[in-house]
């Protein structure tokens, strides 16, 4: 069965604190205290988009037919695994921006370098290890 991350917007208290996880997991230290001082900082790969009262999370939904795969050029956006979450070879993205526009849910997105594209890879590292994505833990 395919991994996936589902949000309930009935227990969201908006505290944000999937940022933090997500942003603290992507950085070098893997460390909340060293990485504020990072250069560049980490930045999430999830967005938590906030309407009033409501709160929605926009991420990768590492969709079955992804678009983002069928538009990459370089064959940078790719799945390991059939049943895995659609990843990023940086080594061969180019920023070229394709999966970017293609993406219905506006999960990738330029790097805060500005050269290469980011995006949710479902923590993959941790859920090799047994663990829970990040923003869920």
């Amino acid at each position: 069965m395919k991994p996936t991350v589902k949000f309930d917007a009935q227990l969201c208290i908006r505290c944000k604190r999937c940022l933090v996880a997500c942003a603290v997991e992507n950085s070098k230290s893997k460390n909340l205290f060293e990485a504020i001082f990072e250069e560049p900082a980490p930045q999430p790969r999830l967005k938590v988009v906030l309407n009033g009262r409501v709160a929605a999370v926009t991420a990768c939904r590492h969709c079955d037919a992804a678009i983002c795969i069928a538009n990459c050029p370089t064959g940078a956006m790719h799945r390991d695994t059939p049943d895995g979450p659609v990843v990023i070879d940086k080594d061969r993205c180019i920023g070229c921006g394709n999966c970017v526009l293609v993406c219905p849910y506006g999960a990738p997105r330029l790097d805060i370098a500005g050269e290469r594209i980011d995006k949710c890879d479902l923590c993959i590292e941790r859920v090799e290890q047994g663990l829970e994505p990040a923003c869920v833990s």
